[in-house]
């Protein structure tokens, strides 16, 4: 995930909440997507959230030396909404430069987004992510992740490189809707 790995939701939940009051969110430690087991690679707990990141195939969250990325965020958004939540993270996802592509789509129980980032010297690749929210009772919020990093071969262009980005968080958004992640509150 593109911006400082705690960046938007940090300062998401910092904006909803002003202090943590939820559970403790209980992942599994690995989750079949795909077609492919995704195992804990990371793990942060911090004030206001807490991120489980997953690759596969031996690849790397902590030194970005991955392709594909599972996360799994746990935020308190105190009493915030999911259209608060949703709100907040356009705003601070605008503030990027250069600044992703943003589609969201909040509905009562649950929020889906799909970003692109365009490539930046830092990460010269496209990255597609794909997002579901909603809340947990008594746990805040939870976000489940999925991202890839599409390389530029040499020859397509940067117009090219973004539709397959795009048609990219689709695909991937219509995979973590029929996720089962087995989280829980405790």
């Amino acid at each position: 995930m593109r911006l400082a790995r705690f960046g938007v939701a940090v300062t998401m939940a910092a904006t909803l909440s002003a202090t943590w009051a939820a559970g403790t969110l209980v992942v599994p430690k690995q989750i079949e997507f795909d077609g492919k087991t995704y195992t804990v690679d990371f793990e942060k707990a911090m004030p206001q959230q807490a991120i489980h990141e997953y690759t596969t195939d031996g690849e790397k969250a902590s030194t970005w030396d991955w392709t594909r990325l599972l996360t799994i965020n746990q935020l308190d958004v105190g009493k915030g909404t999911l259209a608060q939540w949703a709100e907040v993270t356009r705003i601070n996802l605008q503030r990027q430069k250069p600044t992703p592509f943003l589609m969201f789509d909040v509905q009562k129980d649950e929020a889906w987004v799909r970003i692109v980032y365009p490539p930046e010297k830092a990460h010269p690749t496209y990255e597609a992510n794909s997002w579901h929210a909603r809340l947990v009772d008594g746990c805040g919020m939870m976000v489940v992740q999925f991202a890839r990093q599409i390389a530029a071969p040499d020859g397509k262009s940067d117009e090219a490189l973004f539709a397959q980005a795009k048609a990219a968080t689709e695909r991937d958004l219509g995979l973590l809707k029929g996720l089962a992640v087995g989280a829980s509150c405790q």
